[in-house]
């Protein structure tokens, strides 16, 4: 058996707002444009947190067990938008759904970020099995806080 810890977060993803362009939501200029949407994302998700914190929606956002069903909530017309990280934004919007847009990212929010096991220190494991996060999960990209009529986030800037 071997020992594992967890690492200091290095992790921090924002959440990005998808919608398709034909919704009500396509021309939002601000969060608050957001706030009389009906939204959707993964239940139990930061997602999901991100609606309720930052967003506050005057209708109860809808949750979903997977994004999956979330992504067909929003094809179907059940939601006007959803709440998904940033890296699933850029794909749901470039590979699956014809005229998916990103309206925007929200600021990161106050929860913890991604941790990930490490080998404990002292801990006999042969080389290479617990290898060091590279710098770039190391280095935080900067990113505005919010890119509105459905400007595509630019990719992480050098600090």
């Amino acid at each position: 058996m071997q020992a594992v810890d967890f690492s200091t977060p290095y992790y921090d993803v924002k959440q990005a707002v998808v919608t398709i362009a034909t919704r009500p939501v396509a021309g939002a200029d601000s969060i608050a444009d957001l706030r009389n949407a009906k939204l959707g994302a993964q239940v139990g998700t930061t997602s999901y947190d991100a609606i309720v914190n930052q967003i506050d929606p005057a209708i109860e956002p809808a949750v979903f067990t997977t994004n999956d069903d979330a992504k067909l909530a929003l094809a179907n017309g059940q939601v006007n938008a959803i709440v998904v990280d940033l890296p699933t934004a850029f794909f749901i919007t470039s590979a699956e759904f014809d005229g998916g847009r990103i309206l925007g990212q929200l600021p990161l929010g106050g929860g913890t970020p991604e941790q990930f096991a490490r080998c404990s220190t002292g801990t006999a494991l042969s080389p290479g099995a617990c290898p060091t996060p590279s710098s770039a999960f190391a280095t935080r990209a900067r990113w505005p806080r919010w890119k509105p009529n459905g400007s595509p986030p630019p990719g992480p800037r050098p600090n």
